[in-house]
């Protein structure tokens, strides 16, 4: 009579076991990716409403009362990180100065810093 050996594990409870072990690494790579994701587009969606918001104040302003060019605040700023926000204004002819409103922040330690910029004409006469 020939005896079974029932110690040990077969190939296909082997082979079972590194599909599920596969499976489960797949999706925790999956939403860990879907989380640095997010938070960049987050970031991103935060630093354009903070130039959106100051290029509204800007086009509300008149021509002779435009703010100086150099760094502006905002409470939301905080929530960048190492965030900064600049405001440029050059003259763009005789009549009309081009305003530029940026937001720079750094995602992590390592990467390259991402901003936001956009710009607009204020002339004497109104927009």
């Amino acid at each position: 009579m020939l005896r079974q050996n029932t110690a040990g594990l077969t190939l296909i409870e082997v082979v079972i076991t590194l599909m599920v072990i596969s499976a489960v690494f797949i999706i925790f790579q999956t939403s860990l990716n879907v989380i640095f994701l997010n938070r960049r587009v987050n970031h991103q969606e935060l630093a354009l409403r903070l130039v959106n918001t100051k290029m509204e104040q800007i086009r509300a302003l008149a021509y002779e009362t435009l703010p100086p060019a150099g760094s502006f605040s905002d409470p939301l700023l905080s929530s960048l990180p190492s965030a900064t926000a600049t405001l440029t204004i050059s003259d763009y002819d005789s009549a009309t100065k081009q305003v530029t409103a940026t937001v720079t922040w750094q995602e992590a330690a390592g990467n390259a810093p991402r901003s936001i910029t956009m710009t607009t004409l204020v002339t004497k006469g109104g927009l």
